[in-house]
């Protein structure tokens, strides 16, 4: 990004700033920001002790409860740090389960019958990126162990309590996309990469749920070729786990042809197969696509062209 310099009032010279970087920290004229001289570079920073709050109003009063689900987290993703919503009294429980459960950072602050305000009270710290992703694909990896070891063992009653998990991969997969749309850490075309990673993740997250719900409290004839499979697919997603984490291509070659070979042999395997098995494995094949969904964007991320 390159600036033409301004002379103004015989001496002085000014150059502008970018548009795009006062509007995301909400520069206005007459704030200070600060200045460090590094030799021949200037590194120019906004106040640290200024706070930038994003604030709407928004009614969601006769909305479905997945409807609320969908507006508060695209408002939270895109970094709203205050929310006046104007809500009806038979959605406040389901409101308030919902910011705890998903919004990491969130709370309401104030309500009255009609009106809630719903507040950022603490600071999105861009150092927890790395760790929160880690920590989310370590929930969802731990989601696809628990939820095989509970069929094999027959514990169908344990899956109820594992499906839970997938609430904490929301938490923490919002929380790393409030932190890219907010902060904007990394270069312009590697946020929306990055985003692609969390928004991903959260989707395995959902198959692994969807199996839980489904056979919680019956009790399925699985086979052992059922399981064999399972096993592959979590395997696939730790082998994805590790290359998001330790980047290399020739790897990531090596996932994509274990990938390939792992969905045909799926696709076979519904094809042939009895209902209960061929539900597991439809939804092992959801997984195995979305693993493969990282590769571009893996790809894109660590490879210079």
């Amino acid at each position: 990004m390159k600036r033409n310099v301004i002379q103004l009032a015989g001496k002085t010279l000014v150059i502008s700033l970018p548009a795009r970087w006062t509007k995301l920290n909400n520069i206005k004229k007459g704030d200070e920001l600060d200045i460090q001289e590094e030799g021949n570079k200037l590194s120019v920073h906004t106040n640290l002790n200024k706070i930038n709050s994003k604030e709407t109003s928004i009614n969601i009063q006769g909305m479905t409860n997945r409807t609320i689900n969908w507006t508060l987290s695209a408002l939270y993703k895109k970094g709203y740090d205050i929310i006046e919503a104007f809500y009806d009294s038979t959605q406040i429980d389901y409101i308030s389960n919902l910011i705890k459960n998903s919004f990491i950072g969130y709370a309401i602050v104030d309500q009255t019958p009609k009106k809630i305000i719903i507040k950022g009270i603490s600071q999105d710290i861009l150092e927890e990126y790395k760790p929160v992703l880690r920590r989310a694909f370590l929930v969802t990896i731990s989601m696809g162990q628990e939820t095989i070891s509970a069929l094999k063992n027959k514990e169908f009653e344990k899956l109820n309590e594992i499906k839970e998990k997938e609430k904490i991969n929301n938490q923490l997969t919002n929380f790393c996309q409030r932190i890219i749309n907010k902060k904007q850490p990394f270069k312009e075309e590697f946020n929306t990469l990055n985003y692609i990673i969390s928004w991903n993740l959260e989707k395995i997250a959902d198959e692994y749920r969807y199996i839980c719900e489904f056979f919680y409290n019956k009790k399925p004839e699985i086979s052992e070729k059922t399981f064999l499979l399972f096993e592959e697919t979590n395997k696939l997603l730790e082998e994805y786990y590790t290359i998001n984490f330790k980047f290399n291509l020739n790897d990531l070659n090596e996932l994509s042809i274990k990938k390939n070979q792992l969905e045909e042999e799926l696709k076979n395997y519904i094809y042939s197969n009895t209902h209960a098995n061929v539900l597991i494995a439809s939804h092992l094949l959801k997984i195995v696509l979305k693993c493969s969904d990282f590769s571009t964007t893996l790809t894109a991320l660590n490879q210079d062209f």
